[in-house]
C-alpha cells in the first residue's frame, strides 16, 4: 500500500516538483517588469520554462528509485509530445512490513518473496493547453496502468474511489506515512493536510483523471511569480524546442488570467506542428512494426520450441483446442497494443514492439504451462487406480436447473452484516470441466482492510465503502471461472482459472497467463485456504432459547421444536386485524419471521456443530489447486463395526448428449477407485461430448430428469454385506450376554442380503437372517428339574425372498381405485408401485412344527401363476392397506412404524395386488420440492424407475422444483413497504395545486416503472428480477422481460426463461409464489389506482404521465393479478385449505406454513379485488 501511495503521488506531483529545479529560460521575464505590460487579455505568458526531457528522465529517475520509495529500477521513462503522454515503466518492490502481512493473510512461510517484486506500467497523459487555461486544475488522464503485463486501466475509475476513500482516512494514512503521535493533532500532519486537500478540492479523483490545484510557489525558478496577482499555469506539455533535430522538452508556462483565444491557437498549432513532424519520422516505424504476421511468424517456433520443452505429446480435444487458441490470443493482444491508437506505441513504436514481443512469450510460456499442468493433474488422476472390476453403488446427476434452484434457495451468505452475495448464479461448464461463478459481491474496502491490516490499530469507518456503489449497489459484478478436477483420496481439485470483476469498458480480468495475475490468483486461493482454515464455523441452530450453549439437548427433539414453531405462526395470524390491502404486508412479515423453514433448507438442527476446516482444506503448492478433503471418514471412521472405506471418486461437470442436459456428476464407491472406473471416465461419450460442448441444443427438447439417481446393486451389496459381516460379530457377543442372563429374549441378526435384477423391471431381494431365541420351559416340564427354568437358545436359519416388479405410475390412473381418508393430501401426481410377483420363505437349524409348515407352503409362492396364491395376496393387501395409510381422518397422515415415523417420508396405498407408495416432495429436505418422473422413453433412453437386468441397477428420475428463497420473499416484502412509503404523500395531497405540484417532476413515475439503473432500480423493475428467478412464475406472467434480460446479462445471471404456459411442475406445491408476487402486483397497483382517482377527482389529469400511470395499472391487472388469481383458485386454493383444515401432521407439515399464508394472502385479496370485473 505504501508503494501504491508513493508512486501515485510521485506520479502527480512530477511535472511540477523538485524536478524542475535549477534550470532558467531566457524567456523568463523580471516579475516587477512584468506587471507594468499586463494586459487584459494576455496572449504572451509571464514566465516560460523548456526543461530538456533527458534532465526530466534522469532526474526522475533518481527521484523514483531514491532511498525510502519502494520501486527499485526504473526500465523505461519517456515523454510523448504526440499524445502529451509519460510513460513509466519499472520493477516495484512490496515494503517488508506489508509483504509480511500478506504472507500472514495467505498463509505463506516467512521466506516466501513470491509477492514481492512487481513490473509495473503506467502512461499518463497530460491536458491539453486549453483545458490548462481555463481551469486552475492539473488533470493528468491514467491511459494504462499494467501490473507484471496484467492490465488494470478498466479498473482506474474504481481504484480511484478506492484512494480517496483511504486517504481520508487519517487514521489509516498516519499508520501509512509513519506519523509520529506528537504530530498527528497538529497543522503539520501530513495526513490532515491531504484530507483538507481533498475535501476542498484541492486534489479531485473522477473517472480515470486525478486533478490537482498547481502552486507555483512549490516550482523554484517560478516561486517568484507566485505573489502576483491572478497568476496561473497556461501549459504544462512536452513540445519539439523548434531549431533542433527532433529535441524534445517539457514546456510550462504561466501568465496573469486566463490567455486570450490567440495564445490558445497558438499552442494548438504548436501541437499539431509536433504531432506531424513526429508521425512523419516515425511513420516506416509504425508500419514496420504494426505487422502482425511478421510478428507471428517470428512467435511461432517459440511456441513449438516451448511446447517440445514441456513434454507435450497426446492432447486431449480441450487441451488441444486450447493450444490452438493461444495464437489467436496472441495475435488479439499483439492487435491491441502495437497500433497507433495505443498510447506508447504512437510514442515510440520499436520499443513498444519489443516490450510487446516479450510480453507476447510470456503469455504464450505461462499458457503452455498451465496447459500442462492441468494435463498432468488429470493423467495422475485417472490412473493409479485399483486393479478391479468395482463400480461405483451410487452415482448422482444434478441438471443446471436444479444448481440454480439450490444457488437461489441457499444464497443468503451473510458477511459482516451485508447479504455477500445480492446476486449468484452457479454455470454449469463441461466445457472447461469445471463451474463458472457469476453474480453481484458485497464488497466494502472499510471491512477487508480492517480484516487484512487487523492488529495494525487503525480506526475504520463504519460507514461502508463502496467501488461503485452508484452503478451496483451494495455489490460488484464478477465472475469466476473455476475448474474442478476429482482427485484420489476423495480430494476434489479447486483450480481458479479467471476472474473478472466489474462490468462493460469498467471490467478487470484476471487470468492465469502472466506473472502478475498467476501470482494474483494464486494468492487469493492461499487466502481462501488460509480464512477457511482458520475460521470457525458455527452451525446453527441451537435450539429457541438457548444461549448458554453448554445445557445437555439429548432431549431435545427438532421435529417437535417444528410443530410448536408452526402453532406460534397459527397463533400469530389468528391475532391480525383488519383485511384492507396494507395487511397483505403484516402477513408476509410473519411468513418471514415466523415460517420455521424459512432459514434453514433442510431442518431444525438440534444443538451447535462446531467445525473447522482445518482438516478439510489445503493448498497444494505442487500443482496449484485449492484440495477439499470430501472423505466421509472425516464425519466417522466407521460404519457400525466396518471401518469406512466410502470415498467420493468422482464430481464432474458434464453433458449429456441424450438428454440434452448439463449436469454435475457425482460417484460414491467403496475403497479406492478402480482402473475400470477411470477407464469408463475416459472413454464414455459423455467426456468427449463435454470436450466438444458449445451450449444445449435449443432445436431439441431437454429431459425432464433434473436429478438422476441410480445405484449399482452388486457393488452396494458388497458394502451392505461386509458391515452386516462385521456387525454380526459384535452383535453376537451381545447375544450370547443376553443369553446368560436369567429371563427369555428372541433376537434376529442379519447375515446378508442380495440384489439382484432378474429381469429388466423386476428385482429379486433376498435376505437371510439368524433367529436366535431363548425361552421358559413349560412349567410341568420334568427338565426343569435338572437343566433349569430355561431352554437352550433355539438357533435357525430364515431365507426370505421376495420378487418385486417396479415403475412409476400417474396417480390418476388409481385415484378412483384406492381407498383414503376423507381428508387425505395427495403431495404429487404420481406414485411407485411396487407389485410383489413372488415370495419365498425357508427355515434351517432348529425349526419349529409351525416354522416346517409355513417353510413348507411358502418356499417359493408365485403369484402371477397361482390364482389361488393371488386371490390370497389380494386378500393379505386389503386387509393390510388400513394398517398401511390411516383412513380415521383425525388419524391420517401420522403412520408410525416401530417409533419411526413413516409419513415424513411416505404414504403407503394397496390396489389390487399393488401396493402404491407417494414419496413426500419434501422427503429431502425443505429446498426441494422433488417428484418422481413416471416411467417414459426420451430420444430412446428409459426414463423414470429403471430397473436394468444388463448392468444389475435400479435407477430414479426426478423433477425438482426449488423452493422460494427467504432472500426474495423478503425483496417483495420491501418493494410493498417502499410502494406505500413513496406514493403516501401524493395519495394524502389535499388539494389539487399541492398534487401538481408533487407531480411537476417525474420522481414517483421514475420510482415506480420507469428507471433501470442496476444500483436504483424501480419498484417494477426490482418485482420483475425476482420473478426472473423462476421460471414457473415467468411461464404464466405475460411481460416482457428484455430490459431484465439486459440487467441480467451485464451482471453475468441471465436465466433467458421462456414464457411456455403454465407449467404445475414449476411450482411448487402449496403455490406460494404466486401468492408473493400476486401481493405485490396488487398493493402496487391499489397505490396506482388511488393517485389516479384523486388525480381525476381533483381535475388534475394533465399533469406529468398520467396516462403511463393509468396503462401500467391496467397491465398489473392483466399481466400478474388476472392470471395470479385464476391460477390459484383453480390450482391451488382447495389444496391448501384441506391442509389447513386437517393441521399439521407428520405428512403435510413442512407445507402448512405456506399454504397457511397463501390461503391468508388469497382471502384478503379476493375480499377486495373483483378480479375480471
Amino acid at each position: 500500500m505504501k508503494s501504491i501511495i508513493w508512486t501515485w503521488l510521485v506520479l502527480i506531483l512530477l511535472s511540477v516538483g523538485p524536478a524542475l529545479a535549477g534550470h532558467n529560460d531566457p524567456g523568463i521575464q523580471d516579475p516587477k517588469k512584468a506587471m507594468d505590460t499586463i494586459l487584459e487579455a494576455p496572449s504572451d505568458p509571464i514566465a516560460l520554462l523548456n526543461i530538456p526531457k533527458e534532465l526530466i528522465v534522469s532526474e526522475a529517475k533518481k527521484a523514483l528509485t531514491a532511498e525510502g520509495t519502494t520501486i527499485t529500477q526504473v526500465s523505461r521513462f519517456d515523454i510523448d509530445p504526440t499524445n502529451r503522454i509519460v510513460i513509466l515503466e519499472g520493477v516495484s518492490e512490496l515494503p517488508a512490513d506489508i509483504l509480511a502481512d500478506m504472507n500472514e493473510i495467505g498463509g505463506i512461510e516467512a521466506g516466501d518473496q513470491t509477492l514481492a517484486r512487481h513490473k509495473f506500467s503506467i502512461h499518463f497523459e497530460l491536458p491539453s493547453a486549453k483545458k490548462i487555461a481555463l481551469t486552475r486544475y492539473f488533470q493528468i488522464r491514467i491511459r494504462s496502468l499494467k501490473l507484471g503485463n496484467q492490465d488494470y486501466t478498466p479498473a482506474v475509475h474504481l481504484l480511484g474511489r478506492y484512494a480517496v476513500g483511504l486517504l481520508l482516512n487519517t487514521s489509516f494514512m498516519n499508520y501509512m506515512l509513519e506519523v509520529k503521535p506528537e504530530v498527528q493533532l497538529t497543522e503539520k500532519n501530513p495526513s490532515l493536510l491531504i484530507k483538507q486537500l481533498i475535501e476542498n478540492k484541492g486534489l479531485r479523483f473522477r473517472g480515470d483523471t486525478i486533478s490537482f490545484k498547481v502552486d507555483l510557489a512549490q516550482i523554484p525558478q517560478l516561486s517568484a511569480y507566485a505573489g502576483l496577482e491572478g497568476i496561473r499555469v497556461w501549459g504544462v506539455h512536452p513540445t519539439i524546442l523548434r531549431g533542433t533535430k527532433g529535441q524534445v522538452a517539457l514546456r510550462i508556462e504561466a501568465g496573469i488570467g486566463k490567455p486570450n483565444r490567440a495564445w490558445t491557437k497558438q499552442a494548438d498549432m504548436r501541437h499539431k506542428d509536433d504531432v506531424k513532424t513526429l508521425e512523419d519520422v516515425r511513420e516506416e516505424l509504425y508500419k514496420e512494426f504494426s505487422d502482425l504476421e511478421v510478428l507471428m511468424a517470428d512467435l511461432e517456433p517459440y511456441k513449438k520450441e516451448m511446447a517440445e520443452t514441456l513434454g507435450f505429446t497426446h492432447m486431449s480435444i480441450r487441451h488441444s483446442d486450447e493450444f490452438k487458441n493461444i495464437s489467436s490470443k496472441v495475435r488479439n493482444r499483439a492487435a491491441k497494443y502495437l497500433n497507433k491508437k495505443e498510447a506508447s506505441f504512437l510514442a515510440d513504436p520499436e520499443t513498444t514492439y519489443y516490450l510487446v514481443k516479450d510480453e507476447l512469450k510470456e503469455l504464450i510460456a505461462y499458457s503452455l504451462s498451465d496447459i500442462r499442468r492441468r494435463q498432468l493433474i488429470e493423467q495422475a488422476n485417472l490412473t493409479g487406480g485399483a486393479a478391479t472390476t468395482t463400480l461405483p453403488f451410487l452415482e448422482k446427476r444434478l441438471s443446471q436447473k436444479t444448481i440454480d434452484e439450490a444457488t437461489r434457495f441457499f444464497r443468503e451468505f451473510e458477511f459482516e452484516g451485508d447479504q455477500m452475495f445480492p446476486d449468484l448464479k452457479v454455470v454449469i461448464d463441461p466445457k472447461n470441466k469445471g463451474i463458472v461463478l457469476r453474480g453481484n459481491v458485497a464488497i466494502d474496502i472499510n471491512v477487508l482492510m480492517a480484516l487484512g491490516m487487523e492488529g495494525s490499530g487503525i480506526e475504520w469507518s463504519k460507514i461502508p465503502l463502496r467501488l461503485a456503489d452508484d452503478q451496483y449497489g451494495t455489490g460488484l459484478p464478477f465472475e469466476a471461472g473455476v475448474r474442478i478436477n476429482m482427485g484420489k483420496n476423495s480430494e476434489l481439485g479447486i483450480d481458479v482459472h479467471y476472474l473478472k470483476l466489474a462490468d462493460g469498458s469498467n471490467q478487470i480480468y484476471l487470468t492465469n497467463d502472466s506473472d502478475h495475475a498467476n501470482v494474483a490468483i494464486n494468492y487469493i486461493k492461499l487466502a481462501l485456504t488460509q480464512t477457511l482454515v482458520t475460521t470457525l464455523i458455527e452451525q446453527p441452530i441451537a435450539p429457541p432459547g438457548d444461549n448458554s450453549g453448554e445445557e445437555e439437548e439429548d432431549d431435545y427433539d427438532p421435529y417437535k421444536e417444528i410443530l410448536s414453531n408452526i402453532s406460534r405462526q397459527i397463533e400469530t395470524y389468528s391475532t391480525l386485524g383488519g383485511h384492507d390491502l396494507l395487511s397483505l404486508l403484516e402477513v408476509a412479515k410473519i411468513d418471514i419471521e415466523k415460517n420455521p423453514f424459512i432459514l434453514e433448507g433442510k431442518e431444525f438442527v438440534a444443538g451447535k456443530t462446531e467445525l473447522f476446516f482445518e482438516k478439510l482444506i489445503r493448498f497444494d503448492d505442487e500443482d496449484k489447486q485449492l484440495k477439499i478433503n470430501l472423505s466421509p471418514r472425516i464425519v466417522s471412521e466407521k460404519i457400525m463395526e466396518t471401518e469406512n472405506n466410502i470415498a467420493v471418486w468422482n464430481i464432474e461437470p458434464i453433458y449429456d448428449k441424450v438428454m440434452n442436459q448439463t449436469y454435475l456428476d457425482l460417484a460414491v464407491g467403496n475403497g479406492k477407485r478402480s482402473t475400470k472406473y477411470e477407464n469408463i471416465l475416459k472413454y464414455r461419450p459423455e467426456n468427449k461430448d463435454s470436450q466438444l460442448f458449445k451450449g444445449i441444443d435449443t432445436s431439441r427438447k431437454q429431459s425432464p430428469a433434473d436429478l438422476h439417481v441410480k445405484m449399482n446393486l452388486e457393488h452396494f451389496e458388497n458394502l451392505i454385506n461386509q458391515v452386516f459381516k462385521d456387525a454380526f460379530v459384535a452383535q453376537n457377543k451381545v447375544v450370547e450376554k443376553a443369553l446368560k442372563e436369567r429371563k427369555s429374549s428372541d433376537h434376529y441378526l442379519v447375515k446378508n442380503i442380495n440384489l439382484n435384477v432378474i429381469r429388466d423391471g423386476e428385482l429379486r431381494v433376498n435376505m437371510v437372517l439368524s433367529h436366535i431365541k431363548k425361552g421358559k420351559r413349560f412349567f410341568l416340564n420334568p427338565a426343569r428339574i435338572w437343566d433349569g427354568d430355561f431352554k437352550d437358545p433355539a438357533v435357525k436359519t430364515i431365507t426370505a425372498s421376495m420378487n418385486l416388479q417396479l415403475s412409476v405410475e400417474k396417480l390418476s390412473k388409481y385415484i378412483n381405485e384406492i381407498k383414503f381418508a376423507e381428508n387425505e393430501i395427495f403431495l404429487s401426481d404420481e406414485l411407485l408401485r411396487l407389485d410383489i410377483s413372488k415370495v419365498g420363505l425357508k427355515f434351517e437349524g432348529k425349526t419349529s412344527v409351525l416354522d416346517k409348515i409355513v417353510g413348507l407352503v411358502a418356499k417359493d409362492i408365485d403369484f402371477k401363476r397361482s390364482s389361488i396364491a393371488k386371490k390370497l395376496k389380494v386378500f393379505l393387501l386389503k386387509f393390510a392397506g388400513k394398517f398401511m395409510n390411516e383412513r380415521d381422518p383425525k388419524k391420517n397422515g401420522n403412520l408410525e412404524l416401530g417409533g419411526f415415523k413413516i409419513n415424513q417420508y411416505v404414504k403407503m396405498f394397496t390396489h389390487d395386488e399393488e401396493i402404491l407408495l407417494q414419496l413426500n416432495p419434501h422427503a429431502g429436505g425443505n429446498a426441494f420440492d422433488i417428484k418422481l418422473i413416471p416411467n417414459q422413453k426420451f430420444n430412446g433412453a428409459d426414463l423414470g424407475l429403471i430397473v436394468k437386468k444388463k448392468d444389475n441397477s435400479i435407477a430414479f428420475d426426478f423433477s425438482t422444483t426449488g423452493n422460494m428463497a427467504s432472500v426474495d420473499k423478503g425483496e417483495l416484502a420491501s418493494i410493498i413497504e417502499k410502494s406505500v412509503e413513496i406514493f403516501a404523500p401524493y395519495n394524502e395531497a389535499q388539494t389539487a395545486e399541492e398534487l401538481k405540484k408533487l407531480m411537476r417532476t417525474n420522481i414517483l413515475f421514475d420510482q415506480t416503472f420507469y428507471n433501470s439503473d442496476y444500483a436504483k432500480m424501480s419498484l417494477l423493475h426490482r418485482f420483475k428480477r425476482v420473478i426472473s428467478e423462476y421460471p414457473g412464475i415467468t411461464d404464466i406472467a405475460g411481460i416482457d422481460m428484455d430490459v431484465i434480460e439486459q440487467i441480467n446479462r451485464n451482471l453475468g445471471t441471465d436465466i433467458t426463461a421462456q414464457k411456455a404456459g403454465f407449467n404445475g411442475r414449476a411450482i411448487t406445491n402449496s403455490g406460494v409464489e404466486i401468492m408473493y408476487f400476486l401481493t405485490v402486483a396488487v398493493v402496487l397497483e391499489a397505490q396506482v389506482n388511488t393517485l389516479v382517482e384523486k388525480l381525476k377527482d381533483l381535475g388534475a389529469t394533465d399533469v406529468n404521465y398520467f396516462k403511463d400511470f393509468e396503462k401500467y395499472a391496467k397491465k398489473l391487472r392483466e399481466n400478474y393479478i388476472i392470471p395470479f388469481m385464476e391460477i390459484y383458485s383453480n390450482k391451488y386454493d382447495r389444496h391448501n385449505k384441506k391442509i389447513i383444515k386437517k393441521g399439521p401432521t407428520d405428512w403435510n407439515h413442512s407445507y402448512y406454513p405456506d399454504a397457511r399464508f397463501s390461503n391468508e394472502i388469497y382471502e384478503r385479496i379476493k375480499e377486495n379485488l373483483r378480479v375480471g370485473n
